[in-house]
């Protein structure tokens, strides 16, 4: 397997288990890595606990309250989940 052949947007992906190699390559070759997608928009992933913990903490620089789903959200249902999830609410809230 190459770089490549890794597509953390196909959620087919995922169906019958959690592709543990994908994220042990990624985690080598390419820990925080970008996901484009057809239509031009795409999303950052962090493979590594340390990379994930920083992005986690330092809220300053880095923000939940944005497009952090790999699949394809509508704006307006995403609009209406930032700050209502934990996933997508930065502190102090």
């Amino acid at each position: 397997m190459k770089l490549g052949d890794v597509d953390l947007s196909d959620s087919s992906v995922f169906e019958k288990a959690v592709p543990y190699e994908y994220f042990a390559l990624l985690r080598k070759e390419a820990p925080i890595s970008w996901t484009g997608r057809k239509d031009g928009t795409g999303f950052w992933s962090a493979t590594r606990y340390k990379d994930i913990v920083e992005l986690e903490t330092n809220v300053e620089a880095f923000s939940s309250e944005t497009s952090v789903t790999p699949l394809e959200v509508p704006p307006e249902v995403l609009a209406a989940t930032v700050g209502k999830m934990i996933i997508l609410t930065d502190p102090p809230r």
